[in-house]
């Protein structure tokens, strides 16, 4: 089956019960010019085998997470963000991202 390629742009996604944005199986796409924030997870995770181009976001404000999460063989081409006031990393790569 093919991936998922979304572009997500020019959105407020804000105060979820996880993520902001979920990039995994393979999902590819683009994440650009968004707000993203207080969300209860990371603004955006990738991983198993996601590979989104993430450029231009506002990232802030996840009171018991961070910015943008890496990983499980996740990739990522993160490119221009603003990513502050996350409580944990402001972008963390590990366990196979890149």
């Amino acid at each position: 089956s093919e991936a998922a390629t979304p572009e997500i742009k020019f959105n407020r996604i804000q105060s979820n019960a996880q993520h902001g944005i979920l990039v995994h199986d393979n999902g590819k796409g683009e994440c650009t010019d968004n707000e993203i924030f207080k969300n209860r997870l990371a603004g955006i995770e990738v991983r198993e085998s996601g590979n989104p181009k993430i450029h231009r976001n506002k990232i802030y404000g996840h009171e018991s997470s961070g910015g943008i999460y890496v990983h499980h063989y996740g990739r990522a081409d993160i490119e221009k963000n603003e990513i502050y006031h996350n409580s944990l990393s402001g972008v963390a790569c590990w366990q196979s991202g890149k």
